[in-house]
């Protein structure tokens, strides 16, 4: 069966990138979500019959166990609504988050599954928590999802963090609009024009990486009629002994593959495609 296992997701190209650290020889843990995301009916066509009975013995149990909730999940995402239940289905890595606070807008991109932090999807209602911040004792789950946006010191690298969703609702099973959540995949979002948003942010972050000359209109009409120049090395070159500018940049003194490689592209006219488009500052 571990034969069968490895044969099986060795012929799936992004496997390694969503389940890093997936290992046939340790446990796996409930809901067995890279199950959800790889079932289909002919799923295991190509492989030769042993690794095929193998592997719908495996999967025929989990589909035994779990295959009302992964269809549960599928109805529920498809009307753009999620529950305690079913929210590790919701997020996986290479997904854009888009975040909200207030009316402060930004996106960061996923790069792990949602790792339930309390309470937790299939927990008893009397082993979640009381959330403080409502008038009412509807139970609250939390789940972390790491990620990383673009930041700009001069060039532009990854800033990793660690994106919080919260849900609170009447139970596990209850359902809540997944755009109204503070964090959600992109893909949710309703026609108030964040995406648009996102995208025209990070097309004219791109235009300003270098000295550029601009002019400033606001969303309500009014304009200057003077023109800025956008310059960062010569405000490095100006203030980079200030504490303002330390705290704001702090100093990277090994920069990795991945931010050579980006050093490299700022040459090209052309803005980054999607996803990263979406997760300038």
């Amino acid at each position: 069966m571990i034969l069968s296992v490895r044969d099986f997701f060795g012929r799936q190209p992004k496997f390694s990138e969503g389940f890093p650290d997936f290992d046939i020889r340790k446990p796996i843990a409930a809901p067995y979500v890279f199950w959800y995301h790889y079932r289909s009916p002919d799923a295991f066509r190509d492989m030769d019959k042993a690794h095929q009975d193998h592997m719908k013995f495996l999967t025929g149990w989990i589909e035994q166990e779990y295959g009302d909730l992964y269809n549960g999940a599928d109805n529920q995402f498809s009307k753009g609504v999620v529950s305690a239940e079913t929210m590790p289905f919701l997020v996986k890595p290479g997904d854009v988050l888009i975040s909200t606070s207030g009316s402060t807008l930004n996106a960061q991109i996923a790069n792990s599954w949602a790792d339930p932090t309390r309470g937790g999807p299939l927990l008893k209602q009397e082993d979640s928590f009381k959330d403080s911040n409502t008038d009412c004792d509807r139970p609250s789950w939390s789940w972390k999802v790491d990620a990383w946006g673009f930041e700009y010191d001069g060039q532009f690298y990854r800033r990793y963090s660690t994106q919080t969703i919260k849900l609170t609702a009447q139970d596990a099973q209850s359902e809540v609009s997944i755009n109204k959540l503070k964090v959600y995949p992109i893909h949710y979002a309703d026609k108030s024009g964040a995406v648009e948003r996102l995208k025209s942010r990070g097309t004219k972050f791109w235009t300003c990486r270098n000295r550029r000359l601009v002019a400033y209109e606001d969303d309500g009409g009014g304009n200057s009629s003077d023109r800025f120049m956008v310059d960062f090395q010569t405000y490095r070159q100006l203030h980079s002994d200030s504490a303002s500018f330390e705290r704001t940049y702090p100093s990277r003194k090994h920069l990795t593959g991945e931010e050579l490689s980006l050093i490299d592209r700022m040459s090209d006219d052309k803005p980054p495609s999607e996803p990263e488009i979406y997760v300038f500052p």
